[in-house]
């Protein structure tokens, strides 16, 4: 490779070069660069190494690196959307069209693979032509491919004389450096062709809706007309100027024999038919697509890797059937919103504001892989970019009260152990619970599926409020959790994905598995820069704990807060959660193959009146999209644990009953009573009579 090149010296040796005529034209062109001398001043050209060109001058093209936008599919292949800065589509010469490079060589430069990087009669046009009147009709330019390369890459769009010889040094120098298909690649590649777009591969897919590879003589020639004034022939604003200058084309092409007469007068005549580019970016899962970018952007920190205009391939777990699925649930149940929205507490400013005041969001990640399949992180991307399924932190209400019912079952107390519903004070702390629920006898179980705030504060404090912070950092719960007993209600803010984690242990045989979106990153060129790792499973629960709080979140369903979800029971497992003034109402449960969050709430955190719980708004929007995703996969009843027993015992009172609920035991710890003294004062009988009849 030379280091240097000297404009002079070449032209000692240009004469006895293999390249056709070029005595004759080497001392046209010596000529003109004279008569560039005399104008401009020899030493001043001197001085300033116009005539001189080293390898640093040209890095810009030999190290250019192919813009290209990045690509994000979801898991069965199709796209979601594409990144761009400037919408680039690269391809390398072997895949660009014959009959687009013989569309811009006829229309730009015939002698492309003839001239040594300039053509010497063009230039001898355009020197004559700076010396005649502007109104002559002789004023025409006489760039070459080569050097509209390096005019692009290398230069600025000034027209003075000192700039035109140095494109001509450089174009010479750059044929010596690298070849010419090298630079035709670059040129189709990275110029400007209007509609946003760079290059020929973009400018198909813009213009025309295709792929490059499926345009005809007539789409393509319109698109090689481009290359000299994009803004002047867009075929959208101008659509006589691009007929025309297709036409030039066409001409050109036949002329230059690679079309025959009779194919150019038929191309002529074919219709032109355009369609406007709309981008893909925010058609599909937009709020999973900006997580996933984060990810990608987190995986490749290292790389410095401009994610939009890399030409990544970032597959990732989304299925966008089930992304559809959920996207259309929150559209079918319009009613709940508009429900809460007439029970919300405005503030006099919000009153004026338009917008969703009433917000929500879905996360549904696979329960055996962890990989997020479905991301609703808002009711409408165009209004709040706000992504609530992963940046939002809330109060989960009593949703929390599963961490700490599940190390209740932890440090052995049963199902139907019994308790006494009062109200509670835990310093200044004195959690509500409603009148009709107090001084009454409960189980754990009933206090659980009926989401008992007195007991499960009690309960919290008899465990240990840090032994159930544990567990719940344990099991999943990476947001910092406040050591206090109004964590024990969910007064603590998690994620959506901390609940995603915690949830899918319960299913999942005491296993934490993480929620990820990406699977595999790859190069435009197939070159793999990540590949997600293996599902790592990592037991955080004993199996028949999991199991006991399994069938607990199946009768949160059948008998409890959770009722509105009953017609898929045996199907679902879940809890409810309220929190405080009903300002965040979530359902966050699973099936055999998902686990399933949903919020519905406020951005700005306001109250909702007293009939808005989770209950009659997070639960039927939650079975709606549970509902269409069991059908999906096909999914099965949740399974039951050979391990547990089980029997029909009385909810409140903790005996055998056969008309109670089924509760279930570790093995040897089943109930044996089958009568209870609370029940016969329950039923107004006298202690006295009650205890004779024992």
């Amino acid at each position: 490779m030379k280091k240097k090149f000297d404009l002079l010296y070449y032209f000692l040796i240009l004469p006895f070069a293999s390249l056709g005529n070029l005595m004759v034209a080497s001392a046209s062109l010596l000529f003109f660069i004279l008569t560039f001398v005399y104008v401009v001043g020899f030493e001043v050209l001197i001085d300033q190494d116009i005539f001189q060109a080293k390898i640093d001058d040209i890095q810009n093209v030999t190290t250019w690196r192919p813009r290209d936008n990045t690509k994000i599919y979801d898991r069965k292949g199709k796209l979601l959307s594409e990144q761009f800065n400037e919408y680039h589509i690269y391809l390398p010469y072997k895949e660009i069209p014959q009959k687009m490079i013989d569309a811009v060589l006829a229309i730009e430069d015939r002698k492309f693979f003839k001239h040594p990087g300039i053509d010497v009669y063009g230039i001898m046009r355009a020197a004559l032509s700076y010396f005649t009147p502007k109104n002559s009709g002789f004023h025409q330019g006489a760039s070459t491919i080569t050097q509209q390369v390096v005019k692009n890459l290398l230069l600025t769009k000034d027209k003075t004389i000192t700039r035109k010889v140095r494109e001509i040094v450089l174009s010479l120098y750059l044929e010596s450096v690298i070849d010419k298909e090298k630079i035709l690649e670059i040129y189709c590649n990275s110029m400007f062709l209007g509609n946003g777009a760079y290059g020929v591969a973009a400018a198909a897919k813009r213009i025309f809706g295709k792929e490059l590879k499926e345009l005809d003589w007539h789409e393509t020639a319109l698109i090689a007309g481009l290359f000299q004034a994009p803004g002047k022939y867009n075929p959208f604003k101008y659509p006589l100027a691009a007929k025309k200058r297709q036409l030039r084309v066409l001409k050109a092409l036949g002329k230059n024999g690679n079309l025959i007469e009779k194919k150019v007068n038929t191309y002529k005549d074919e219709q032109l038919v355009y369609k406007k580019y709309k981008s893909n970016y925010g058609k599909h899962a937009p709020y999973f697509v900006d997580y996933a970018i984060e990810q990608a952007n987190a995986i490749l920190s290292e790389e410095k890797i401009d994610i939009k205009d890399s030409g990544l391939n970032i597959y990732t777990s989304l299925d966008l059937g089930l992304q559809q699925m959920a996207e259309k649930s929150f559209e079918d149940r319009k009613d709940i919103f508009s429900f809460m929205s007439k029970n919300i507490y405005r503030s006099k400013a919000q009153k004026d504001e338009s917008g969703h005041d009433v917000e929500g969001a879905l996360l549904a990640v696979e329960r055996k892989t962890g990989k997020i399949v479905a991301l609703v992180g808002g009711r409408d991307y165009q209004v709040s970019q706000f992504n609530r399924a992963i940046h939002a932190k809330r109060a989960p209400g009593s949703l929390f009260k599963t961490l700490t019912f599940t190390e209740a079952l932890r440090q052995g107390v049963p199902w139907n152990k019994r308790f006494y519903v009062s109200p509670v004070t835990v310093g200044n702390y004195r959690p509500h619970t409603e009148s009709a629920k107090l001084f009454t006898e409960t189980t754990l179980l009933h206090s659980f599926y009926k989401s008992i705030n007195s007991t499960a504060v009690s309960l919290g404090v008899d465990l240990g409020v840090a032994n159930v912070i544990k567990l719940a950092k344990k099991l999943g719960v990476e947001t910092p959790l406040k050591e206090e007993a109004s964590t024990l209600l969910g007064g603590s803010e998690v994620s959506m994905l901390d609940l995603a984690r915690v949830y899918s242990v319960f299913n999942n045989k005491g296993n934490l598995v993480s929620p990820q979106a990406i699977e595999r990153i790859t190069t435009r060129d197939g070159k793999v820069l990540y590949q997600a790792p293996a599902v790592k499973k990592i037991n955080v629960l004993d199996e028949n704990i999991a199991a006991l709080m399994n069938e607990g979140l199946k009768t949160v369903v059948k008998n409890g807060t959770g009722y509105r979800a009953r017609y898929l029971a045996n199907k679902v497992a879940a809890k409810t959660g309220t929190s405080n003034q009903s300002k965040d109402n979530w359902f966050c449960g699973y099936t055999d193959d998902l686990v399933i969050v949903v919020w519905l709430g406020s951005d700005q955190q306001n109250s909702f009146k007293g009939r808005v719980s989770a209950s009659n708004t997070a639960v039927p929007l939650w079975s709606q999209f549970a509902q269409k995703a069991i059908r999906y996969y096909g999914s099965r009843n949740l399974s039951r644990s050979a391990r547990l027993e089980s029997a029909m015992v009385h909810p409140r009172f903790g005996h055998l009953d056969k008309f109670g609920v089924r509760m279930h035991f570790l093995p040897g710890t089943k109930p044996v009573e089958t009568k209870s003294d609370l029940k016969l004062i329950d039923q107004g009988e006298s202690l006295r009579v009650g205890m004779n009849e024992l």
